[in-house]
């Protein structure tokens, strides 16, 4: 493969980019009227921050004193006990006299009129299996034994009346309202939560008391005694200060970003020369070496991309020119194409290195051994996570394969000490060793899921956990450069890593196969049934119920 020219030199950046003077030059601008832009700059942001911060302090303020003046200017609310009181205990699961008692002692800021009822879906002919079950069952009974509870058209509970209701041995409660003391959906349910944990504890008196009590608290709540209403005005304002610093922090980001990606880009830029004589030198035979010559072309492409960019960044990189429309694709942009030359640099002085057995070999050697040697020491761990299998003939096959390579690491080593195998070669073996553990890893896999699997479902649910997992990127090897070109000619479950693949697998495996098996259930509703079923005849009150 012919070598392509780098395509920096001609350009004045090319020059920049090979001396540090050059490049001092470039990160400090030229003339006066650069440094002045600078300072205007520094002073423009100070200016532009504390207005910004004494407007989001202002706001908190002003907020604060808006709901203290409120709080203290608020009349004071009404309190008045129940009108009547009416007991009707079905079950004969209530204590009517101690229950009437803790009733009056409710302060309501409306007349009402409050019922404690208990009933038996069942006895009024409703199955407890619907949710709805408890509404029908409280309407059926009124209309039975009470008229006088639902208005004269029908279709509503009277006004001012409040019905407390449960059903001690079918598990649900309820509360209903008149038009005039109805409450939200949401307040319904919040009613249906305070009763909850009584009614749990088998407390009935104490469940229909909490659910009065709880009524009592949110009819007629001022807006100001709302906490969802002052938690919304404190969030809003919260938000907006939080707003104001996560920009400043925003900006703040966005330089630094710049920054770093600047002094990357001048230590990749300082060795140049080296990554370019160490690209010409790489034997375009090697077919180990051929893969990352052609990543010196991109290197050499994104390298122009990182001088254009980096020339135009300006002078200084403060807050405010991070919070510029466009500086922060800028910055993204200049940081990916200097993360990628500076891979890309060290990927091929090793490979040289290596290749041409560099004063650096060993340590380029050792790279390329290493994913190897972290699957060696995970053999045991991998085949213990299936007991049943930990001496199973799979399990024992990769036992002798780990041993097999780890001899077979140390002979092509001396070999390549003793100059008596080329690197090329001793790449292809450690690629040969790789594809061994590879096959064993796979066997041990196949015979997990053969032990594990209860149907060809859960076989597939299995191997379907092994997909998209691999190492080849992480080590930053030659071997790993060639699969990236080369993927077709691999096996589909090759990875630099083998056992650390199995061990990955086996967790994945493990977690997908217990949610198939036990698939997550949609938390069924402890409340907020409202509405009436076919027999409500038009009927629409206010009101819902739960289960407990």
């Amino acid at each position: 493969m012919a070598l392509t020219p780098i395509g920096i030199r001609p350009p004045a950046a090319a020059t920049t980019a090979v001396g540090p003077a050059p490049l001092a030059r470039a990160a400090t601008g030229t003339g006066n009227g650069t440094a002045g832009a600078a300072a205007s700059g520094t002073v423009g942001a100070a200016a532009t921050r504390m207005p910004l911060l004494r407007t989001a302090v202002l706001a908190l303020v002003l907020a604060l004193a808006l709901l203290t003046g409120l709080l203290a200017g608020a009349p004071a609310a009404r309190a008045e006990a129940p009108r009547t009181i009416t007991v009707e205990d079905t079950t004969g699961d209530l204590n009517a006299a101690a229950l009437t008692e803790r009733l009056q002692r409710i302060d309501f800021r409306e007349s009402v009129d409050i019922v404690a009822l208990t009933v038996d879906v069942r006895a009024l002919g409703y199955s407890p299996s619907s949710d709805l079950a408890l509404n029908d069952a409280v309407l059926a009974y009124a209309t039975q034994n009470h008229p006088e509870w639902i208005t004269d058209g029908g279709a509503f509970w009277r006004d001012g009346l409040v019905i407390i209701a449960i059903d001690p041995d079918n598990r649900f409660i309820g509360a209903y309202g008149g038009e005039d003391v109805k409450l939200s959906d949401g307040q319904f349910v919040d009613i249906q939560e305070a009763m909850r944990g009584p009614a749990r504890q088998a407390d009935w008196n104490g469940a229909i008391v909490e659910g009065a009590t709880e009524y009592a608290s949110l009819l007629g709540r001022p807006f100001y005694l709302d906490p969802t209403a002052i938690l919304s005005v404190l969030a809003a304002v919260g938000l907006a200060v939080a707003a104001f610093f996560a920009t400043l922090w925003r900006g703040s980001s966005v330089a630094r970003r710049a920054r770093r990606a600047i002094t990357r880009y001048d230590d990749v830029m300082m060795q140049f020369v080296e990554t370019e004589l160490a690209a010409k030198t790489i034997p375009e035979t090697s077919r180990y070496g051929e893969p990352v010559l052609r990543d010196y072309d991109e290197f050499s492409q994104r390298a122009a991309e990182a001088t254009r960019l980096r020339q135009e960044l300006p002078a200084h990189l403060g807050v405010m020119w991070g919070l510029k429309p466009g500086s922060a694709d800028r910055a993204r942009a200049f940081d990916a194409a200097v993360s990628r030359i500076d891979e890309l640099d060290d990927q091929i002085i090793a490979t040289n290195d290596l290749l041409n057995r560099g004063s650096r070999w060993r340590e380029a050697w050792e790279r390329e051994m290493a994913p190897i040697r972290d699957s060696l020491a995970q053999v045991d761990q991998a085949v213990m996570q299936e007991q049943s299998l930990a001496d199973a003939p799979t399990a024992r096959a990769l036992r002798t394969v780990a041993d097999k390579v780890e001899a077979g690491l140390a002979s092509t080593t001396r070999a390549l000490e003793e100059q008596t195998m080329s690197p090329d070669d001793a790449l292809a073996e450690l690629d040969l060793m790789t594809a061994a553990m590879g096959r064993a890893a796979t066997a041990h896999r196949d015979a997990v899921i053969a032990a594990t699997a209860r149907s060809e479902q859960e076989a597939e649910v299995m191997r379907d956990a092994g997909q998209g997992y691999a190492e080849r990127d992480r080590y930053g090897t030659i071997r790993g450069r060639r699969w990236s070109r080369y993927p077709a000619s691999y096996d589909p479950f090759w990875n630099l890593s083998p056992i650390l693949w199995l061990s990955t697998w086996q967790h994945s495996a493990s977690t997908d196969l217990d949610t198939y098996r036990n698939p997550p259930q949609s938390s069924s509703s402890s409340g907020g049934f409202s509405g009436y079923s076919g027999g409500g005849g038009g009927f629409s009150g206010a009101g819902s119920s739960g289960r407990f």
